[in-house]
């Protein structure tokens, strides 16, 4: 099985979109969002600087004449529900806020500056960039909670290293600020490693002779155990741990097929039962988490590891999902006593920036294997083994027949297929690489051991 599901608050934000322009709800779109602390970024701004220093303002204005959406039939279908002419207004809305606000951030007039740059996250509260400006303003400000929080929740959405790096430099300033000099060396070294720039080295050399960047490292993922049988429980204390606020839990079940919700009755697995949760915050629909939860009744406990993310505004064109995952028993080890559960989920995302007349379409396929240690499930593999990502021109038109804009560099593509598959003797095999960016962290064509550090991934999103 593996037919394509949208989360029902995908579905209540699509039939609702007019909800989220200015148009329809004003003042909805004043209101101050939190943040919400979240694994990954929506960047949506590529011709908008992060806010540091050494950066200025640089973003350029929206075309908002109506226009005629020709795009690839792929992405007509996901979008067929959105109106054109309402995103490129919410667009230069959105612009508009971003724009006043650095300015007043330059003039020196925080607060207010800090006003706008609210407005603008209202419209879209987990845009990365907005939240790096926000961040930087509100350090500059001295409001050191709201700037940490806000830098944070940036660099996990950021698509961008450039943003990603400024954002971790503005980090280094809020913890200089603290006179946190450990945390601040940290971060300088972090945002080096996302973009090399003078003022983060000399920063960095004003507070340590050790100035040698160390390429990112893997965080291997583990079951986190639960000790207690109550899903609800589990996922209240999986949302708190990221942050949320007021969290709705959900069994994937309850709105998809019974597959996402699977019983074994083989022995000698460590398990008895797979089922995927979700959960999201009151305060933040748009953004929802997913786990994969094993239950081993003989322990009387679940025991859970991270998935994704789904993101889903209702405007900007923004469109994610998954599909229906599968579940199967393999005797990967050679013994078919004792066989692994292997669990199959795919995530979408696509994103139609009706005001700058360009798509991104990304696919991730992961796979996750769990074993059996001493009577208990163990996680032996968690990573992407497909990925594909395009960046391209929409193919908007003027009502002249004139193309909307010319767009340099375009069509970016990144994809890869690694065709793992497993030998029987323990190991996972990769006929072909990762490949994308020059991070380390790619898995290298090969054979890796089932349960090394180096097949099991928590950076589910942003590596590639």
């Amino acid at each position: 099985m593996n037919s394509k599901l949208v989360s029902p608050i995908a579905l209540i934000l699509c039939a609702h979109a007019a909800l989220f322009t200015v148009a329809c709800d004003k003042e909805k779109a004043e209101e101050k969002h939190e943040n919400i602390l979240v694994p990954e970024d929506t960047t949506k701004s590529p011709e908008a600087t992060a806010p540091t220093e050494e950066t200025t303002d640089n973003a350029t204005d929206t075309d908002t004449k109506k226009v005629e959406a020709k795009p690839a039939k792929s992405v007509e279908q996901m979008h067929k529900e959105i109106d054109s002419k309402k995103g490129a207004e919410l667009r230069k809305t959105f612009l508009d806020h971003l724009k006043k606000g650095r300015k007043l951030v330059q003039d020196k007039k925080y607060d207010d500056g800090l006003k706008e740059l609210e407005k603008a996250r209202a419209l879209d509260p987990n845009d990365a960039t907005i939240l790096s400006e926000i961040g930087f303003a509100a350090m500059l400000a001295d409001k050191l909670e709201l700037a940490k929080k806000a830098n944070l929740d940036s660099v996990r959405f950021a698509k961008e290293d450039k943003l990603k790096g400024a954002s971790l430099y503005n980090l280094g300033r809020i913890a200089e600020k603290e006179d946190n000099k450990d945390a601040a060396i940290k971060y300088y070294k972090q945002s080096l490693i996302w973009r090399k720039n003078s003022t983060v080295e000399k920063r960095l050399a004003s507070l340590t002779d050790d100035v040698v960047v160390t390429p990112p490292q893997h965080q291997p993922c583990t079951l986190k155990k639960h000790a207690t049988t109550d899903i609800n429980t589990i996922c209240q204390t999986l949302a708190k741990a990221d942050d949320i606020t007021d969290p709705v839990c959900q069994k994937f079940s309850d709105y998809s097929e019974p597959l996402a919700n699977i019983t074994f009755d083989t022995p000698n697995t460590g398990f008895t039962k797979a089922q995927i949760i979700h959960y999201y915050s009151e305060e933040d629909i748009m953004t929802e988490y997913y786990e994969l939860a094993i239950l081993n009744e003989a322990k009387d406990a679940y025991y859970t590891t991270p998935l994704f993310m789904l993101y889903n505004p209702g405007a900007f064109g923004i469109m994610s999902d998954t599909e229906s995952p599968s579940f199967s028993l393999e005797p990967l080890m050679g013994d078919k006593d004792h066989p692994q559960l292997v669990v199959r989920m795919k995530h979408n995302r696509h994103d139609t920036d009706m005001g700058i007349d360009e798509y991104e379409a990304e696919s991730t396929s992961f796979l996750i294997v769990i074993g059996e240690d001493n009577g208990e499930p163990k996680l032996l593999a968690q990573f992407a083994d497909k990925y594909s990502y395009t960046r391209d021109v929409l193919g908007l038109e003027e009502e002249s027949g004139q193309p909307v804009a010319t767009h340099e560099g375009l069509p970016i593509v990144h994809k890869f297929d690694t065709q793992a598959s497993f030998d029987q003797k323990g190991h996972l095999v990769l006929k072909k690489a990762q490949v994308g960016t020059e991070d380390p962290r790619l898995l290298k064509k090969g054979s890796y051991d089932l349960g090394s550090s180096e097949v099991r991934h928590c950076e589910m999103f942003g590596a590639y």
